[in-house]
């Protein structure tokens, strides 16, 4: 059955669904970085990732230039 249109955009009930199937997993978090910057818009996330690491993000003066994660590795130390 076809339940949306242009002005029933989703049902307003609930149907009876499959029979549910039951699962067991595992998750193992696999982390990709050691460090995350997060900050408001515009506020030289990207411009300080480039200055202390190798990665080569896109900057630009205008908000929401970086959408994609960047990866950038720093060496700290004498190592």
């Amino acid at each position: 059955t076809h339940f949306t249109s242009s002005k029933n955009k989703a049902p307003r009930i609930a149907e009876k669904g499959e029979p549910a199937e039951e699962l067991i997993l595992r998750l193992e978090l696999k982390l990709i970085a050691d460090i995350a910057i997060v900050g408001v818009p515009n506020a030289g996330k990207s411009t300080f990732l480039s200055v202390v690491s190798n990665a080569k993000p896109k900057i630009a003066p205008y908000p929401f230039t970086t959408i994609q994660p960047n990866l950038g590795v720093a060496s700290i130390g004498p190592d």
